[in-house]
């Protein structure tokens, strides 16, 4: 455990060698592009700086009350320009790119935060922000404090399990549709911090799936985000799926279910909602 962790800080101990990483020169009004990065903002409890938001930013609650500028891939120049922002932090996929470059022509600061979907991006993701911002060192505080014993319970957890079960993740839709996270995606990497092998992986992408792909693909557990549903009362809907009711998985109530964005966005709360998923999955550690 000791040498997993310090793997973890001798990786974040780079970043600020990185030049995106690297303070900007005014951080006083920042528009935020990503769930993940307005989660990170407030995190970090520099959400005074914040002068508008997108579209998926839906956490916390009072990200909602803020000047929203329209979706992160689908940003325009006009919208994010007209908050007068000096500095703008997006996801990697914020666009569209000839948006952006309009945007820096006008001087105003533009940085695109790396995603890596693992325990360590996200550590890395808070550790950049927090130094963009101008508050790298408070950034550590918050790491080692709140995100580094998640890392560790994660650790522990992983080195008890002998063999990945497989699994699959489902986003359950108001339609009744089930979709599915197949390779290079969120849900493929939460499946892998929560040491389990994806059992989607033949498809790039997300998918909507039928009872007869899930059941060819014989997913050992289940993890399941309603996209259009409170978490309180979904249980016993979600069994009613026509796509998932009949799986052994569902059968034998051997599934997860999850909040999409804390599961699939990337920040400061996926570390502990993996954590709570791999313990249903492989037991406490």
């Amino acid at each position: 455990m000791r040498t997993t962790c310090g793997s973890l800080l001798v990786a974040l101990s780079v970043l600020s060698a990185q030049a995106e990483c690297l303070a900007a020169k005014d951080f006083a009004r920042v528009a935020l592009a990503g769930g993940s990065i307005t989660e990170t903002v407030y995190f970090l409890g520099l959400q005074h700086r914040i002068v508008a938001v997108d579209s998926t930013s839906l956490y916390p609650e009072d990200a909602k009350s803020l000047p929203n500028m329209g979706y992160v891939r689908a940003l325009s120049a006009e919208g994010v320009l007209s908050l007068n922002p000096t500095l703008v932090i997006g996801e990697n996929d914020m666009g569209p790119p000839y948006v952006l470059q309009q945007i820096e022509r006008t001087n105003v600061e533009l940085v695109r935060i790396d995603e890596e979907n693992s325990a360590l991006g996200i550590l890395r993701k808070v550790e950049c922000i927090a130094s963009v911002l101008g508050q790298a060192e408070k950034g550590g505080d918050r790491i080692s404090s709140d995100l580094m014993p998640l890392a560790e319970r994660l650790a522990e957890i992983g080195e008890q399990v002998e063999i990945r079960p497989a699994a699959a993740f489902i986003l359950s839709m108001g339609d009744g549709t089930a979709m599915a996270g197949g390779n290079s995606t969120s849900a493929d990497g939460f499946l892998r911090m929560a040491f389990t092998q994806n059992s989607f992986v033949s498809f790039d992408g997300w998918k909507p799936v039928s009872a007869e792909s899930l059941l060819n693909a014989s997913p050992e557990f289940l993890v399941i985000a309603p996209m259009d549903q409170d978490l309180t009362d979904t249980a016993e809907q979600l069994r009613g799926l026509d796509a998932i009711r009949d799986l052994p998985a569902v059968q034998n109530r051997k599934y997860v279910i999850v909040e999409s964005m804390a599961s699939l966005g990337f920040g400061p709360r996926t570390l502990s909602t993996a954590v709570s998923v791999a313990e249903a999955i492989h037991g406490p550690p």
